[in-house]
């Protein structure tokens, strides 16, 4: 357990700068190859063996998210809204269509889009015997900057479970389906 001299009361916070964005995406296609990664390999490179058929996830799609709308992406299973998010967060390769973030290309700064947009996904990894405090640690340490302070990424981090309302929970176990930790929508956030 977290000792109680590294409260998040006690520490320094960290503004953290929040940018509004609006997103955009139109025409977006994506399709994945049946063949498997050898006969892909083979088809390039060889004359005797055919490109492998490939299945359309993605076609023609156009949408946008705005700052403070919300927004849903519903369909049956095998629609394609995992494949969409992937795509939008910027996960898979070999997508076609215009991705912009407040009207800029995502293609010309997608490292500047990476640190903007993301999704957690369904099933997330977290180790269930540390605590929240332990589990945002850890990603502060192994994700911030090495040229920011250690008082700097302590500040970050106190200020990231606050703005989470993680603050009731954050000497709690994460948990999982065997070891009783937070809640699914803490756990989300």
């Amino acid at each position: 357990r977290r000792d109680s001299s590294h409260s998040t009361s006690g520490l320094e916070t960290c503004r953290i700068k929040s940018i509004a964005c609006t997103l955009y995406w139109k025409n977006l296609e994506f399709s994945v190859s049946e063949g498997g990664i050898i006969r892909t390999f083979l088809s390039k490179h060889t004359a005797f063996v055919s490109p492998p058929p490939t299945t359309e996830i993605l076609y023609n799609i156009s949408g946008s998210a705005k700052p403070g709308q919300f927004l849903a992406i519903i369909g049956s299973s095998g629609a394609g809204k995992t494949s969409l998010l992937n795509v939008l967060s910027n996960r898979v390769q070999g997508a076609q269509g215009e991705i912009t973030v407040n009207g800029e290309s995502i293609s010309k700064n997608s490292s500047k889009y990476n640190r903007l947009v993301g999704y957690v996904l369904q099933q997330d990894a977290h180790l269930p015997f540390l605590t929240v405090y332990e589990t945002m640690f850890y990603a502060g340490m192994l994700t911030l900057p090495r040229t920011m302070s250690l008082r700097a990424k302590l500040g970050r981090i106190n200020s990231l479970i606050l703005e989470l309302g993680l603050e009731k929970c954050a000497d709690s176990y994460v948990g999982n389906a065997v070891v009783r930790g937070i809640s699914g929508g803490e756990l989300k956030r």
